[in-house]
């Protein structure tokens, strides 16, 4: 009795610090869509980032793991292709786009729907950089890996 206790408490210790966040950015990229990128304030092995996106006061993409935050403090840029798609990247990493969302649409990546496969999700995500590419050629753009 006295070790199921032991481990009970244990158990709530360990998940107490579980689901606490941080934003780290809030950006506009009009039409009343924001994108706001989180942090773990409390983890284990590595501090997850997450992206959310709202249009108004509606949440069109909830909270969804974009990748892991590394030790120096992060900054975010927004990109668009002129045509409503909008792209948010690390400016560390000015390459690799960590989620996009397009206005007309209501498309979003990398956030999948319950029943998509991860090839329907990458087949939207290539669909989305190309057109990002093309509205900046000479660009390098590629998709996150999280």
């Amino acid at each position: 009795m006295f070790q199921a206790r032991i481990v009970s408490l244990a158990l709530a210790l360990l998940l107490a610090g579980c689901g606490k966040y941080s934003r780290v950015a809030l950006l506009d990229a009009g039409g009343g869509v924001q994108l706001s990128l989180w942090e773990e304030t409390e983890w284990e092995y590595n501090r997850g980032c997450f992206l959310q996106i709202q249009l108004g006061k509606d949440i069109v993409m909830p909270m969804t793991f974009v990748g892991v935050v590394p030790n120096e403090k992060m900054s975010f840029q927004l990109y668009d292709d002129g045509a409503g798609l909008v792209a948010v990247v690390e400016k560390s990493h000015p390459h690799q786009v960590v989620g996009m969302y397009d206005k007309i649409s209501r498309e979003s990546w990398p956030r999948s729907g319950s029943s998509e496969s991860y090839l329907s999700v990458q087949k939207r995500g290539l669909r989305m950089i190309n057109r990002l590419r093309a509205a900046h050629p000479g660009s390098r753009f590629q998709l996150s890996e999280g």
